[in-house]
C-alpha cells in the first residue's frame, strides 16, 4: 500500500541545470511537449504552482540532480522562456510506485496525458498492486470503472488505436468501438478507429451493431451503412452549473464526448427502471 508522504511546504528556486525529468514520470511517450500557452502564461503572471521534486532539499552548496516528478510542461516553458531557476517543492522520500502514483494522479486530474502513458502506468501500478482495481482506483483518486477501462483496451489495442487515442483523435468509447466491430480481425480494427475520427455521434452508435448484422461486409461497407441517415430525435436539456462541472469531469477522466455520456447514462437510468424492456 503507498503511504502518504508529506510535502514541503517551503518552495525553493532551483536551477534548472540541477533538475532532470525523473524515469518515474508517467509522461514517456510525448516529450515534445507544446506549452505555448502555458508559456505565455508564466511570462505574464510567473509560476502559480512549483513543480515537485523527489526527495530533499539539500542546500545551495548541492552541486548535484534534483528528480522530476511532476511539473514537466511547467519546467519546459522555463526551459524555453531562458529562465534560470523554477520555484519548486519537495516530496520527500519515495519509493519507486509512490512517485509513480504521484505523477500519474496529477496528470489524470489535470487531463494533460496521452493515453499511451496513462495506461502505460495504470498497468505498472496494476502489476505493483497484484491486479487489485481497487487499490489502483483508490491511491490515484479515479473510478474504478475508468481504471478498468484503461487496462481492458491496452490489452487488445493495436498501435495505430493506441496513437489515435494518443493524439486525441479518438475516445476510449470509439476504441471499444473498432475493437468490438472488428471481433478481433486487426485490419478492420484500425480502418474502423481511422473512419470514427470523423463519423458524427448517430453513426458511431450504429457502427458495432451494422457490424454483428452484416458481418459478410467490408469494413468499408459496414462504415457506409452505420453512416446512412436514420429517423432521430434531438433534446435540449438545461443543466445547472453543478451538474454541469460534474459532466466536464466526467468526460474528461472517462475520455467520453459529452453527448455520448448524456445519452450514456439516460439509457443506464432508463434500463434500471425498467422503460427500457
Amino acid at each position: 500500500m503507498v503511504q502518504r508522504t508529506e510535502i514541503s511546504k517551503e518552495v525553493y528556486d532551483i536551477a534548472l541545470p540541477q533538475i532532470k525529468v525523473s524515469d518515474l514520470n508517467v509522461r514517456q511517450h510525448e516529450r515534445d511537449l507544446d506549452v505555448g500557452d502555458l508559456k505565455e502564461s508564466i511570462r505574464q503572471l510567473g509560476l502559480l504552482q512549483p513543480v515537485l521534486l523527489k526527495g530533499h532539499f539539500r542546500g545551495p552548496d548541492y552541486k548535484g540532480k534534483y528528480e522530476l516528478i511532476v511539473g514537466q510542461r511547467r519546467f519546459e516553458a522555463h526551459r524555453q522562456l531562458g529562465w534560470r531557476s523554477i520555484k519548486a517543492i519537495f516530496a520527500g522520500a519515495l519509493t519507486d510506485t509512490e512517485a509513480k502514483v504521484r505523477s500519474l494522479a496529477e496528470n489524470m486530474h489535470r487531463a494533460r496525458l496521452g493515453f499511451a502513458d496513462i495506461s502505460d502506468a495504470i498497468t505498472v501500478l496494476y502489476s505493483k498492486y497484484n491486479k487489485d482495481i481497487g487499490q489502483v482506483s483508490k491511491v490515484l483518486g479515479v473510478g474504478e470503472q475508468t481504471i478498468r477501462r484503461y487496462i481492458d483496451i491496452k490489452k487488445v489495442a493495436t498501435p495505430k488505436v493506441t496513437k489515435l487515442l494518443s493524439d486525441r483523435k479518438i475516445s476510449m468509447s470509439d476504441a471499444r468501438r473498432a475493437i468490438e466491430a472488428a471481433e478481433g480481425d486487426p485490419q478492420k480494427t484500425d480502418y474502423f478507429a481511422q473512419a470514427l475520427v470523423r463519423m458524427p455521434s448517430n453513426a458511431k452508435g450504429r457502427l458495432k451493431e451494422v457490424a454483428e448484422k452484416k458481418r459478410h461486409l467490408s469494413a468499408k461497407d459496414i462504415v457506409a451503412e452505420a453512416m446512412k441517415p436514420v429517423n432521430q430525435i434531438s433534446i435540449i436539456l438545461d443543466l445547472t452549473p453543478e451538474v454541469e462541472v460534474a459532466l466536464n469531469v466526467a468526460s474528461r477522466q472517462l475520455n467520453i464526448d459529452r453527448k455520448e455520456l448524456v445519452e450514456k447514462a439516460l439509457s443506464e437510468w432508463l434500463l434500471e427502471n425498467h422503460y427500457i424492456k
